[in-house]
């Protein structure tokens, strides 16, 4: 052939054979450190690391941590590509199918530390403390999810999530021997850590990785989108939630939670439960009431806003697949949080917004909270106080009756509930520090928390404070510290007669001129500060308390002292 511009002869050379890469070639090389000749360094320590680090100190991390930050780029495997079923499919997949798939598998392995006898050792732990007041997911389900932990990326965040929350509720800092005594759980000759927070950490790292590696690389996929492994996202997602609270870690917290709101809108649970049987509705409606529960308290403790609706038909579905008393001490904490509805959370709002101004006019005359409006929300606390006492009478001695541990959590939440309407009352200039009368309800006295709060506070002595009122977790003990906070500031308020008076009284006396309009005297005065002094023991008990509000409480302790210089503080909290 010739070429018609320049007339000279083109030659062509023959067509190559195309050649083809080796499969599975790639996964090799990154896997040898960059090269097949180019081995990477390990180390003799297999504990993975509480912290995150940078890429060159990852030696002697586990595989889950060490395979997750070998090439940051990469993408990430999908939680549908992970499961079992996915190596018949991977024949048919193309070169980086194969290579995620392959490298997803890797990805999850779990910590040679964390066996599967680690986990089912938790499962009692669990159903005893963990689900009766967080009754989201079953142990069955978790079970089938230790089942899944080396193949399934999502199992394994919810199964390192499971542990932690479990042990987050269960063990206290320094304890080392677990339970059911399996020497080997809290071991450390292995490299695990030697605390509890540093083991709640480290099982929360992994969930996170773990939760990481499940997210899609298909911008298109809908891997997630099954129902199934939503739920398993959303308890994953509330667990850590609460891990969250237990470090005082409260924007990672809301941040999660609203992660498994979203989650849940996605399961349309108010638009009844179509193809589901009664079980799996009635889980899900448990589901979304926690999730409405953990936002409400996210709210009144940190401002964070609100945007779960009651659901229409309320939490009255009974659910036999669950122990009775489950079933009902939920639906009860359900009963409570309604009553924190939409314009009481508006009102807490705007009463803890700090750019407004508390005293003004427009603010007062439009914030909808009024002597009525209180008087209704005190008495719906007394409705609900009355049936759980008389439902509990009615099932003493079977299987409805609720535990000590359900108990507590109804009895503190309700006290607190009702130091959140009387601050409510007290910011809005409705409360009198004179007799209130028989027609008014008399959460309208200034001295309501010490006077009627305190004294129903002395049932805590009937508690087993360890198993009934720590097993809660943060929660509770936030709830104890606000209302002994403000019966401290009401105690400080009580008409008594200062040390250095010159009137010729008693120090720690009540000033004659007002013992009657007050109707209190020395003797109600002496048992309101016995009740919180036993308040305050209580809450200073739990090695877990913030130390802030440990020094706030003590600070609050000394003033009264002085205040009350002829009372006996003998027993009194100590002075650090």
């Amino acid at each position: 052939m010739v070429c018609e511009h320049f007339n000279l002869r083109c030659t062509f050379s023959p067509k190559k054979e195309r050649t083809y890469g080796r499969r599975g070639r790639l996964v090799a090389q990154l896997r040898s450190g960059g090269s097949d000749h180019q081995k990477k360094p390990t180390s003799a320590s297999s504990f993975p690391p509480l912290r995150p680090r940078d890429t060159d100190s990852r030696e002697g991390t586990s595989q889950v941590a060490s395979s997750s930050n070998a090439s940051p780029r990469e993408p990430r495997a999908s939680a549908g590509r992970e499961s079992p079923g996915a190596q018949s499919s991977t024949a048919s997949q193309g070169p980086l199918s194969a290579r995620l798939i392959e490298d997803s598998r890797a990805l999850i392995t779990p910590h040679a530390n964390y066996t599967v006898d680690y986990f089912l050792a938790l499962i009692p732990d669990f159903e005893n403390y963990t689900y009766p007041v967080n009754p989201i997911i079953t142990s069955e389900q978790i079970r089938l999810s230790i089942d899944l932990l080396s193949t399934n990326a999502t199992h394994a965040a919810l199964v390192y999530s499971f542990a932690a929350v479990t042990i987050n509720l269960t063990m206290t800092q320094q304890q080392h021997t677990h339970k059911l005594s399996i020497d080997f759980i809290n071991s450390n000759e292995f490299g695990m850590p030697t605390t509890t927070s540093e083991r709640i950490h480290d099982l929360m790292n992994l969930s996170l990785r773990a939760r990481e590696r499940a997210m899609p690389v298909d911008a298109f996929s809908d891997d997630l989108l099954s129902d199934n492994l939503i739920e398993i996202r959303i308890a994953t997602c509330i667990f850590l939630e609460i891990c969250w609270m237990a470090f005082k870690k409260h924007e990672q917290a809301f941040l999660i939670l609203r992660e498994a709101i979203a989650m849940i809108q996605l399961l349309h649970i108010d638009r009844g439960p179509g193809k589901l049987t009664g079980p799996e509705y009635a889980r899900r409606r448990r589901i979304y009431w926690e999730a409405y529960i953990h936002e409400r308290f996210l709210t009144i403790t940190n401002c964070f806003p609100s945007i779960m609706s009651p659901l229409r038909d309320r939490p009255m579905m009974v659910d036999p697949s669950i122990p009775i008393n489950i079933d009902s001490g939920f639906r009860r904490i359900i009963n409570l949080f309604l009553i924190l509805d939409a314009d009481l959370l508006a009102n807490w709002m705007a009463q803890n917004d700090n750019t407004a101004d508390p005293l003004n006019y427009n603010r007062l005359e439009h914030d909808g909270i009024t002597v009525e409006w209180i008087e209704q929300k005190q008495q719906q606390l007394d409705d609900e106080e009355a049936e759980v006492e008389a439902e509990q009478q009615r099932s003493q001695g079977t299987p409805a009756a609720l535990t000590e541990l359900q108990q507590a959590d109804l009895f503190i939440t309700r006290a607190w509930m009702r130091t959140i309407v009387w601050q409510l009352a007290m910011w809005d200039f409705l409360l009198s520090s004179g007799p209130i009368g028989l027609e008014r309800h008399e959460a309208l006295s200034l001295f309501f928390p010490a006077q009627r709060l305190s004294a129903q506070l002395r049932k805590l002595a009937q508690f087993q404070l360890e198993t009934s009122i720590g097993m809660h977790g943060s929660g509770i003990l936030q709830k104890i510290f606000e209302i002994a906070n403000t019966i401290a500031d009401v105690m400080a308020l009580f008409p008594v007669a200062p040390a250095d008076t010159e009137s010729g009284e008693e120090p720690g006396n009540f000033r004659n001129d007002r013992q009657k309009s007050l109707r209190v005297n020395q003797t109600q005065a002496r048992q309101c500060m016995s009740d919180f002094l036993l308040l305050v023991k209580v809450l200073l008990s739990f090695e877990r308390i913030d130390k802030t509000q440990r020094d706030i409480i003590l600070s609050k302790v000394k003033t009264l002292k002085t205040i009350f210089p002829g009372m006996d503080f003998e027993n009194s909290p100590p002075a650090c």
